[in-house]
């Protein structure tokens, strides 16, 4: 793994996705690219000011993960609908890993458009790992699900890359439904 892509809102949940960036960036030599993007629908002193803000604290950032963490860094400030700076970033920067923090809950909005987070998973080409828990170490295992299409022969393709130099375990799972194997043995199963 090259590039780590890392969107954050500066929030204690993109926190938690940085510090594991920061542990997978490690283990893998990986460069982690730290992206903010400024919602740009408001008026646009507002957008400008944010922006520069952003600038500001990703550098102080940066900095930190170089000299404390020991790891390559680089940052970028969008200005966009948040899912499509992530969209975009992810198509300019190829990275090998987009790591997202969970979303905040917006219940009408989430129902209808859906969340950042699902929006970014449908539509970006590369893995995408969402942290939700505070990391407490490497992970010990890596699980992959398939449903075996062409696009999961991609997947799988891009996670084997992705495990390369990493100590941890992995396992592929497939799961079935087969209503017919149900019925011919619904009379030998117990309930």
């Amino acid at each position: 793994m090259q590039t780590i892509l890392l969107a954050t809102d500066f929030s204690e949940r993109s926190d938690r996705a940085l510090r594991r960036a920061v542990l997978l960036g490690r283990e893998s030599g990986a460069c982690i690219h730290l992206l903010h993007v400024v919602d740009d629908d408001r008026p646009r002193r507002i957008v400008d000011r944010d922006a520069n803000d952003a600038r500001a604290l990703l550098d102080e950032l940066a900095l930190t993960l170089r000299e404390v963490d020991g790891v390559s860094c680089d940052t970028s400030v969008m200005q966009a609908d948040p899912f499509d700076g992530i969209a975009r970033a992810v198509s300019n920067i190829s990275p090998d890993l987009l790591i997202l923090g969970p979303h905040r809950r917006q219940i009408l909005r989430d129902a209808f458009v859906g969340t950042t987070a699902e929006r970014t998973i449908r539509a970006v080409q590369c893995p995408v790992l969402m942290v939700n828990g505070l990391p407490a170490g490497p992970y010990k295992q890596t699980l992959l699900t398939t449903d075996l299409s062409n696009n999961a022969q991609a997947a799988l393709k891009r996670f084997e890359k992705f495990q390369a130099g990493m100590n941890n375990s992995m396992a592929i799972v497939h799961v079935f439904d087969a209503p017919a194997l149900r019925l011919a043995m619904a009379d030998t199963m117990s309930r």
